[in-house]
């Protein structure tokens, strides 16, 4: 399966990517980065150390250093990921530097090479997704499926965890998830059919004002009646996890990696 891996490398990006490594049936095509755990380019420099410590075969491009339409917010989440974005444990330098190619029109480039439909995993925002669409509109076409990490519905009162409603990968950049979960892309909001229940809604995220960053499934199949929902293709969105079932896939698969 190939796989285009956008993220925002932390802690919990830089496992990711390991285990997308180590598994047999990716065949990961390119690391695109972002803004969020830490700024652009400590998270570009912690997806090259990574690379490079572990020996991934997969190039590295450098993508959005701020939001779309947005200012970029004071400061970073330090205290979740610390000041180098990876725990504060001391890191070697990187040995390699980022492609050339920005991050959006590298997920527009490697899609068309790639010989078949690519998955790309999103674990942070999806800024470099909403400006690779907008470079190229037939993107869709070349695209099987979006997984993405963020978002917050509400189910078991799991709200958001930056305001009230909003969780932080979407809420870093509303207007993008917006445009993506708009458009003709197939969106995965966390899943995997043996681990997570899911339901297909369509999905909207709000762009401004008290509940920016917010993420609503519609709930009303009448096409009849008049919504923000109407056309907008349905997302495929997580509501209940299997946890241990993802910690052994987890451990498993790092295993066949050593």
């Amino acid at each position: 399966m190939p796989v285009i891996f956008d993220n925002d490398i932390g802690i919990d990006d830089a496992m990711a990517l390991l285990l997308l490594d180590a598994s047999s049936v990716v065949n990961l095509l390119g690391i695109t980065t972002r803004f969020g755990n830490a700024s652009i380019e400590t998270t570009t420099r912690n997806a090259l150390i990574v690379r490079d410590l572990f020996n991934i075969q997969a190039p590295v491009f450098k993508g959005a250093g701020e939001p779309i339409g947005l200012r970029l917010g004071e400061g970073f989440p330090v205290h979740v990921h610390g000041k180098n974005g990876l725990g504060d444990i001391p890191l070697p330098a990187p040995h390699s530097q980022p492609e050339a190619e920005p991050a959006a029109q590298a997920l527009v480039d490697l899609t068309r090479v790639a010989g078949q439909k690519v998955t790309v995993i999103a674990v942070g925002g999806l800024t470099n997704i909403a400006e690779a669409l907008r470079l190229d509109p037939d993107l869709p076409e070349r695209i099987d499926q979006v997984i993405v990490m963020g978002g917050a519905f509400g189910y078991h009162q799991h709200r958001g965890n930056v305001s009230p409603v909003a969780e932080a990968n979407i809420a870093s950049d509303p207007l993008a998830a917006d445009r993506v979960f708009s458009s003709k892309l197939k969106s995965v909001i966390v899943g995997a059919p043996e681990l997570f229940t899911t339901i297909e809604q369509p999905v909207r995220v709000v762009t401004e004002g008290i509940a920016i960053g917010q993420t609503i499934h519609g709930n009303d199949t009448r096409e009849y009646v008049s919504s923000a929902w109407n056309g907008v293709r349905r997302s495929t969105i997580c509501t209940d996890v299997d946890g241990q079932g993802v910690l052994d896939l987890c451990l498993t698969i790092l295993r066949q990696r050593s």
